[in-house]
């Protein structure tokens, strides 16, 4: 073991290689006493960045002369090829990992927005004959840091909650709250949402949609997203370290809303 805790109940690591012993921080206040954020994976908060590839475009040449089979482990004529359309990094967005007794918060990044043109098949026409999936994954990030990402590059970034990048803006006319989103890619015509969402704005996706890698986890829904966007019309006005907000956080949002002052302009849904 390379870990100790000492009389005074301090935990100690000990360095592997150089032997040092390395006192261990204790959660801060503001992360043991987070009511609102208890199924919020520590990851989510703490991943600086992740890498976000949002288009892969598969087809297959025919006329490819030196092609490997894996499988026969031999040359011959003919493969797939595999075009990426875009890479790049930012925070990650966000899903739900579920079970039976269990809802957590993870990174979410794009794990395959993939078309594939089967074309080239005997009997199919190029272009025509092709399969599309929006498959958004699981994500670790391993870019763990000790500062945190602010309230809004959650509850009002819209790459964040699923939208893919673009304008997420809350406006207040005649003493009605609204969101509106406009992407900043233009809709693939595949399934009509931008090329880097997941799912679309405020909607749920259409039923029998497979839109992640895994059984156990999803994008929000609809309910979840009013819910993350609520707090983000809040932010319009308090700032993260304001006295509501850190209430907040002990308590929820619902205690809040029961005392609004006139001031405050929560977002109606049709």
């Amino acid at each position: 073991m390379n870990t100790y805790v000492d009389a005074a109940g301090k935990a100690f690591l000990i360095g592997k290689k150089d032997g040092k012993i390395h006192e261990l921080k204790p959660q801060s206040e503001v992360c043991s006493r987070d009511n609102a954020h208890k199924n919020v994976s520590c990851s989510t908060c703490h991943s600086s960045w992740t890498s976000r590839c949002i288009g892969c475009h598969n087809e297959f040449d025919k006329d490819e002369p030196r092609a490997f089979d894996l499988l026969d482990k031999k040359y011959g004529k003919g493969q797939w090829k595999e075009h990426v359309a875009e890479f790049s990094s930012s925070q990650p967005a966000m899903g739900v990992r579920e079970s039976k007794n269990k809802r957590l918060i993870e990174p979410a990044i794009p794990g395959m927005i993939i078309t594939i043109d089967k074309g080239s098949y005997a009997g199919k026409e190029i272009g025509k004959d092709v399969s599309f999936y929006r498959l958004y994954a699981s994500n670790s990030p391993h870019t763990t840091t000790k500062s945190v990402r602010d309230c809004k590059s959650c509850h009002t970034n819209s790459a964040t909650l699923g939208y893919g990048n673009g304008k997420l803006v809350y406006d207040i006319k005649n003493g009605k709250g609204k969101w509106n989103f406009t992407p900043e890619y233009e809709n693939n015509p595949n399934d009509n949402l931008p090329e880097d969402a997941w799912i679309p704005f405020l909607t749920a996706p259409k039923k029998g949609i497979i839109n992640s890698t895994r059984l156990d986890f999803r994008p929000f829904t609809v309910k979840e997203q009013q819910r993350l966007l609520l707090v983000g019309a809040c932010l319009q006005c308090h700032k993260d370290d304001s006295k509501e907000m850190k209430q907040s956080l002990v308590d929820g949002i619902n205690p809040l809303l029961k005392k609004l002052s006139k001031n405050c302009i929560l977002p109606a849904y049709n």
